[in-house]
């Protein structure tokens, strides 16, 4: 069983999936990217606007099974991005209540039925910076950044509602190395208790 279990979260874009794999890079450490992007690429627009209900439910899921293997397994750690946080965060905006409540509860079980640590490491960023990053939204729409500033906020009721550790790592002006740097030792203090 995982020992530890770090979860990457952050709005869209925000440099979850580079600093995992420089983990998995530089430190060997064991990552698991976002199930997300992993469904999209499979389904396509078949999945409809992203962060329906039906999308969303399909990541708890995926998520879920993949829990099984890293819960079970041998390793010792698993750095995963997104994990049920971020996922969570979502539902909140674009979900049903009954999803919500189910991925409330199984936060609870996985944190409270295993002996596995649970930790998370929140990028922040300027929300601004997704008309930069991301090909998919329109400068100047404030829905987007509104949609995201209470994606962002939702992170924090989580953690605070299930006790997570956390810290939050800025990824602006100074550069992802930076961030890398500041990521890489929570990852050792968390993952090496």
């Amino acid at each position: 069983m995982a020992d530890s279990i770090l979860a990457l979260n952050g709005v869209h874009t925000a440099g979850k999936s580079s600093l995992g794999e420089m983990l998995e890079e530089r430190e060997g450490l064991n990552y698991f990217p976002e199930v997300a992007q992993k469904l999209i690429d499979e389904e396509g627009a078949d999945w409809g606007e992203e962060g329906d209900h039906a999308f969303q439910s399909a990541i708890h899921e995926e998520e879920a099974s993949r829990d099984r293997d890293i819960l079970d397994g041998d390793l010792d750690h698993a750095v995963v991005e997104t994990w049920h946080f971020g996922n969570l965060a979502h539902s909140m905006e674009t979900a049903r209540e009954g999803l919500v409540r189910d991925q409330n509860e199984y936060i609870q079980v996985v944190s409270e039925e295993t002996d596995t640590d649970i930790y998370a490491v929140f990028f922040n960023m300027p929300l601004e910076n997704i008309w930069n990053r991301s090909p998919h939204f329109e400068e100047g729409d404030d829905e987007i950044l509104d949609f995201y500033d209470r994606v962002r906020d939702n992170h924090f009721q989580i953690y605070s509602e299930h006790g997570i550790e956390h810290v939050v790592i800025e990824n602006d002006e100074k550069g992802l190395e930076e961030a890398y740097s500041q990521v890489r030792d929570f990852a050792y203090e968390v993952l090496e208790q």
